[in-house]
């Protein structure tokens, strides 16, 4: 019983090195330059994603017949 106590704490004590060097790692690395292009990038491809499903959306309203045979209005 005292081994699994004793491998129990070992386990603990590597988790909590390794988490506490991985948020200090992660503390003290600097952003670059193409970190700052991938994200502006990223965010314009997802804008324009969006605009594109909305202009589908606008398209698309009026053109569904509902029960009512109305355009769904």
């Amino acid at each position: 019983m005292i081994s699994l106590w004793i491998l129990l704490v070992i386990v603990v004590i590597l988790v909590a090195a390794s988490m506490t060097y991985v948020i200090l790692r992660d503390r003290h690395r600097m952003p670059s330059g193409d970190d700052d292009a991938a994200s502006r990038t990223a965010a314009s491809a997802a804008q324009r994603y969006a605009a594109e499903r909305h202009a589908v959306q606008a398209r698309n309203v009026g053109t569904h017949n509902g029960p009512g045979g109305n355009g769904g209005y």
